[in-house]
């Protein structure tokens, strides 16, 4: 997935699946297999039919976030204008373009941000 594509996903389960998947490490397996996502841990593997709704949702998003932290990426938030940003980056003082989203509603800013920080 290419940052195009990312900026102009919207939200929605496409992307709140991508963020299980790709932030939080989880596998989505074929159907019929239930549950439909899957995550190795030491002692097996979780199991979830459940997907947060990380773009809609500032609770999830924030989940999002402190996800991210636990990976040593610093998060930085604000609005400009009518819109709101999210910024992941490992620089506590040098925020990175590349892990840059701004769009009018801060959990898909979120989880945009975050895509682009991990799909480099």
């Amino acid at each position: 997935m290419n940052r195009d594509e990312i900026l102009n996903m919207p939200a929605g389960r496409e992307m709140d699946e991508l963020i299980l998947t790709k932030i939080f490490g989880y596998t989505k397996l074929p159907f019929p297999a239930m549950p439909e996502f899957q995550k190795p841990t030491d002692s097996g593997v979780y199991a979830t039919y459940h997907v947060n709704h990380y773009s809609t949702d500032m609770k999830a998003a924030w989940d999002l976030v402190k996800e991210m932290s636990a990976k040593g990426y610093w998060c930085y938030m604000g609005t400009l204008s009518s819109e709101s940003y999210a910024i992941f980056t490992k620089e506590s003082l040098v925020p990175l373009e590349k892990g840059r989203a701004s769009v009018y509603d801060l959990p898909l800013a979120i989880c945009r941000a975050a895509l682009l920080t991990v799909t480099g």
